[in-house]
Order: C-alpha cells, then sequence, then structure tokens
C-alpha cells in the first residue's frame, strides 16, 4: 500500500525526539530562592561598606589606676562678734532649778552666786539678797525668798509677805502684790520681768499646781487659792503683752 498525506504527520520509529524533562514549581521556587542568597553573599562580600557595621570595643585596663585625694577644706574662723540685731549669750550662765526650769543670769550675777554659796556651805546656792531687811520687812524675809524659788518642800504665795500655802488667806492675795513681787524679784535675780511672768503661768496652772502640792503632801486650806493666783498672773500677762504692742 502506498503512504497517504495523513501518514506523513507521524514520524517513524526510527527518528529520536529530544524531550525536556519536566521540573515542579516546588523545585523551581527552591532554586530561584538559592540564586538569590548567592547574589546576595556575594554582594555583601564584594561590597563590605553595605554590610552592618561593625564596632571595636576596648576593655578598661584596671590594673592601671590612679587614687584621688581631695584637698581638706580650709578652717573657717568662727564669728566673734554677734551681728546686729541678734541676741547676745555669750556671758550668760544658767543656774538654779524650779520644776524642771533654769534660769539665765549674767556672768556677774554668777559669781556673786558662787562667793555666796561659798561663804554658807550648809545652804544652796541663790541669789545674793541683802542681810540687812527693808523697813517694814520680817527678818525671816530673805529666807522666805530663797525658799519660793529655790525650795522643795514648803509652797507660798507669790506676794512680797510670802505667806505659807497652807494657811493664807485670799485677802493677801492681789494684783499689785503679785505684780511688787514679781518686779522686786525681777531686780534681785537680773531676770526680764515677762521671763519671770512666763515662768510663774506655768508654775501656778491649776492642775501643775495640784499635782505639786500632792507630791510634797502640801493640803492648802483654801485650794481657791491657786485658782486666784493663776488668774491674776494670767491678768498681768495679757497687759504685759498688750503694753508691748
Amino acid at each position: 500500500m502506498g503512504h497517504t498525506d495523513s501518514d506523513s504527520d507521524y514520524s517513524s520509529s526510527d527518528e529520536s525526539i529530544n524531550y525536556v524533562r519536566p521540573l515542579f514549581l516546588h523545585k523551581r521556587a527552591t532554586d530561584a530562592s538559592n540564586e538569590t542568597e548567592q547574589v546576595g553573599t556575594q554582594g555583601a562580600i564584594e561590597s563590605p561598606g553595605l554590610g552592618r557595621p561593625t564596632f571595636t570595643t576596648k576593655r578598661f585596663d584596671f590594673s592601671n589606676t590612679q587614687q584621688v585625694r581631695f584637698k581638706e577644706p580650709a578652717a573657717v574662723p568662727c564669728a566673734s562678734q554677734p551681728q546686729s540685731g541678734d541676741p547676745v549669750t555669750a556671758n550668760l550662765r544658767a543656774y538654779g532649778d524650779v520644776n524642771g526650769y533654769q534660769f539665765l543670769i549674767p556672768e556677774e550675777a554668777y559669781e556673786r552666786i558662787s562667793r555666796t554659796s561659798e561663804r554658807e556651805p550648809n545652804v544652796a546656792p541663790s541669789i545674793q539678797i541683802p542681810n540687812a531687811p527693808r523697813p517694814g520687812r520680817p527678818s525671816g524675809h530673805r529666807r522666805a525668798m530663797r525658799e519660793y524659788w529655790f525650795g522643795d518642800r514648803d509652797l507660798r504665795i507669790p506676794v512680797p509677805t510670802l505667806p505659807p500655802l497652807v494657811d493664807a488667806s485670799r485677802e493677801c492675795v492681789t494684783a499689785d502684790r503679785v505684780r511688787a513681787f514679781l518686779t522686786e524679784s525681777s531686780s534681785l535675780l537680773q531676770i526680764p520681768f515677762q521671763q519671770l511672768l512666763k515662768q510663774q503661768r506655768i508654775r501656778w496652772h491649776p492642775d501643775r499646781m495640784q499635782r505639786l502640792c500632792s507630791s510634797r503632801g502640801i493640803v492648802p486650806r483654801d485650794e481657791s487659792l491657786i485658782t486666784l493666783v493663776s488668774q491674776i498672773i494670767n491678768e498681768l500677762w495679757r497687759e504685759n503683752q498688750s503694753s508691748q504692742m
């Protein structure tokens, strides 16, 4: 039989046909990524300036250290003269113990107290009250004054006659007499009147004085005397404050 035109479309078995081996999609993607990495690595090697910058660190050598020595501050001399307007306390001495309080007096008065105590070794240190009694004063006034300010047994009313609290009467307690006693004490003790008045306000507070009487075993005949003395001292305090305004 002869060949027809349709037979020319087929090749004979003697002819060889070149086939292309198929590639899977995931292998093609893997090969592409590997090529990209190789290109990037080569670029980094060829261009080192485009890569991550490197830093050089240096460790501190602790064996080569120096000791630092600070200069000592210069001594500042103390001011010998007080500033204007400041209270002067350089020549004041503390003495006495009245219900836990002490007074500040000039050094000259303190020396007189010391000389008095040396002449009278059996008597507690006190102010130097004149030996000669003033006109109209009983002979025991000096002893009564010392007992009022420095005594620890008896309690007396702060008036010039200094009657004991145990048997004192209300008639002897007036504002003028209390003022006169504190004025005299301020002159003898060389302590400002206002400072004595402040100390007496604390001492003659009714509750405080009641406790003081109980501690010394004193029972006043008229307990209202304590309140009366406290009221008078408070009035004198207010008058003194208003006069200074």
